[in-house]
């Protein structure tokens, strides 16, 4: 009875495996280079969905993990026999008795790529194989090893096909039966006469060489990340060093000019990174990758510098911008030594509307985009080729719709969940033979991965390998693509969530305000410059910054270092004390101004302004030209109308009757005394005045007084000392 209760436990919590690697929307891009390296999922996942049959479409999870871990060979015929490996772990918490795996297969094979990614687990399975496990499996014991095997001659593939594609179902079943975890993958059936039947897919591949901005500023270094994506076994290095692996099969690489300039920047002697308090030495990764990146890339395209958000930036109107990321394109060509192969734009997601494809149009001969938004004819039942046309402002341009399928499926992380690799690639092999099969006419293939793709590194060279020695494909490259016959297709709407993902008004017009500040700088240089700051500006509105707040962090890194470049090295010198006496009623306050630029002559002119009547300053402003390092001292003329503080205000401008200001604006208080002596003496000559009022009133008292006493002793018949004898 507690076996038994056991079996209801695990089965009460077995799921079957998430659908991570199943086809996402095709704007959808998710950064897979963010994973962190060395994490595990608690599940193996298969590449497309799996489905309980009782829920059908409900996902649940498994107590079990089940890995895959090797399908050899990978493709099968009637005289081959396939070995299927792989590993078991209990993880439910409870042991496991009477547990076993099975390799389950479809009699019937699949006709078409919907069934491929609808049909997740056949109606109807027959076992090929079953492996006991040992005894009970307690929870958290080392993983089970297993290999089962399905013989070829088991598949019956239908009378006259080149191929066919069966599915199978690898699962851990417990004691009655029930399956506890599943896999759900497929197997290519090639007959021996394969090669005279089929008619090849040509598969062209896009090969993205795309980060995320690492740099706000030129210098320094936000982060040290790309020295491990440079170095072997990093994101970058895997996707260098896989075409250089499979070099028969060609790629075109999509290149970003902006990760081109952090690597050649990392090269140097030395490069500074942002909290590190000495520089670092030069990254010889970041060299090889570079010298490996000019020695492959013989066919390559350029995206606009750092990648921008092209539909955010069209649909804010700030063309300006987008235009000067097109520009800068050519810092690919100086550093690779070459010019770029193909003139193509590829949007994020590969989704554009009218007016973004109008403005990509002025640039680009052609457009890359998403089989999603470039729509095959309505009842087509087979994968049409991939190159068409769309009608643009100017004129009609050739696009090439890449399969939105395969690039979603392989753009999955294959990197951090076990055996999601080898799932991965036996999906792309079934995916490219079933399209093969739907008409029996040659047809053309694009595939273009995540622009920030992080595949594991067996893959990626497999892929390519795949498409070299697969009997059903020919490799082929973009230019030739883009040159085929257009076929019909139609360009569908532009998905709501993919607007939603854009870079919003508010971040793209503070970034705007940013852009505005630096460019005003750049007027006071001799002469004056319009890239101050450029390239920081253009990594602000990277398309890696959608669905993100690092983006909110990378714009205050920028505004601060634009701040300090157009208020510190281009400055009044204010000192500890921001005040100034004015020491006679009319006189001059030195305001030194300074140029600590290096092997840079400004031109600015310096407003000076009183907050007060009682302080005229005449001139306001005075234009004056700064070499390189230097400061000046101006002598401002001023007249006071009165003692005391008066707050005069100082700012710096661009030259020109139109002056744009530069930095802060700085306030020094003027104390005036000149007035002091002015004052007393006045004070002075006015208190003489009354004084001297005074003395001539008292004499005249006096005088009064005396005469009125003589006229008083004259009537008494007394004699008057002041009298005369009559």
């Amino acid at each position: 009875m507690r076996v038994r209760h056991a079996f209801r436990l695990a089965l009460a919590v077995s799921m079957v495996v998430s659908p991570v690697l199943a086809a996402a929307p095709a704007f959808a891009e998710p950064p897979s280079h963010s994973k962190h390296p060395g994490a595990r999922a608690a599940v193996t996942l298969s590449p497309r969905p799996t489905r309980d049959r009782a829920s059908r479409g409900r996902q649940v999870k498994s107590s079990v993990n089940l890995v895959i871990t090797r399908v050899s060979p990978q493709t099968v015929s009637a005289d081959k026999t396939v070995t299927i490996t792989g590993s078991v772990q209990n993880q439910s918490g409870q042991a496991l008795a009477g547990a076993s795996v099975r390799l389950n297969y479809s009699p019937r094979s699949l006709i078409s790529r919907g069934q491929l990614a609808d049909t997740a687990t056949p109606t109807t399975l027959k076992i090929a194989g079953i492996r006991p496990l040992s005894g009970l499996i307690p929870s958290g014991a080392q993983p089970e090893r297993f290999s089962l095997k399905l013989p070829g001659k088991l598949l019956k593939p239908p009378l006259g096909t080149p191929l066919a594609v069966f599915p199978l179902a690898i699962g851990v079943y417990d004691a009655a039966g029930q399956p506890l975890v599943e896999q759900h993958t497929s197997v290519v059936y090639v007959p021996k006469n394969a090669k005279q039947l089929l008619r090849k897919t040509s598969i062209a591949w896009v090969w993205p060489l795309i980060d995320r901005p690492h740099r706000a500023s030129d210098t320094p270094f936000l982060d040290d990340r790309l020295a491990t994506e440079f170095a072997p076994g990093g994101r970058l290095a895997t996707l260098v060093g896989a075409p250089r692996k499979i070099s028969k099969v060609p790629v075109t690489w999509a290149i970003d000019p902006s990760l081109l300039s952090d690597a050649a920047t990392m090269a140097q002697k030395s490069y500074r990174v942002d909290k590190v308090k000495k520089p670092l030495p030069a990254s010889v990764s970041a060299k090889s990758w570079l010298e490996a990146v000019k020695a492959g890339a013989t066919s390559y395209f350029s995206v606009p510098f750092a990648d921008p958000d092209t539909a955010a930036l069209v649909h804010r109107k700030l063309t300006a911008q987008l235009n000067d990321a097109y520009s800068q394109r050519s810092v690919a060509k100086d550093l690779l030594g070459r010019a770029p192969t193909e003139s193509i734009a590829w949007p994020f997601g590969g989704v554009a509307d009218q007016p973004t494809i109008n403005r990509l149009a002025r640039q680009d001969d052609a457009l890359l985009l998403t089989s999603t938004i470039l729509q095959p004819p309505a009842g087509l039942t087979y994968t049409p080729d991939a190159t068409t046309t769309v009608a643009t402002s100017r004129k009609t341009r050739t696009a090439v719709a890449y399969d939105a399928t395969i690039s979603d499926v392989i753009s999955a992380d294959t990197r951090t969940v076990p055996g999601s690799a080898l799932l991965t690639g036996q999906r792309f092999l079934a995916e490219t033979a079933l399209m093969t099969m739907e008409r029996t006419q040659s047809r053309t293939l694009v595939i273009a991965p995540d622009r920030r793709w992080n595949p594991d590194p067996a893959l990626a060279a497999e892929l390519l390998k795949f498409s070299g020695t697969m009997p059903w494909l020919k490799p082929t490259d973009l230019g030739t693509v883009l040159a085929d016959r257009p076929k019909q297709r139609t360009l569908g709407s532009y998905p709501q969530a993919a607007q939603r993902q854009e870079l919003d008004a508010g971040y793209l017009q503070s970034v705007k305000n940013i852009r505005t500040t630096a460019t005003d700088f750049g007027l006071i240089f001799q002469p004056p410059k319009s890239d101050v700051e450029r390239n920081g500006i253009l990594r602000a509105a990277s398309s890696a910054w959608r669905g993100g707040r690092a983006r909110n962090a990378f714009r205050t890194t920028l505004a601060r270092q634009v701040s300090d470049l157009t208020s510190k090295q281009v400055h009044v010198v204010l000192g500890d004390n921001p005040s100034r006496t004015l020491a006679g009623r009319t006189g001059t306050v030195p305001i030194t101004v300074a140029n600590d630029l290096p092997g840079e002559t400004v031109t600015i002119t310096l407003r000076v302004t009183s907050r007060s009547a009682r302080l005229l300053i005449k001139p306001t402003e005075e234009t004056l030209t700064l070499p390189p390092r230097q400061k000046h001292p101006v002598l401002v003329q001023m007249q006071a109308n009165g003692n005391g503080d008066t707050d005069v205000d100082v700012q710096l401008l661009t030259p020109g009757a139109q002056g744009k200001p530069i930095g802060a604006v700085h306030t020094i208080r003027v104390h005036a005394t000149g007035l002091v002596g002015t004052a007393l003496l006045i004070t002075g000559g006015a208190l003489a005045i009354v004084f001297i009022g005074v003395g001539v009133r008292a004499t005249r008292a006096r005088r009064r007084a005396k005469h009125a006493e003589d006229l008083d002793d004259a009537a008494a018949g007394n004699p008057g000392t002041g009298g005369g004898a009559g």
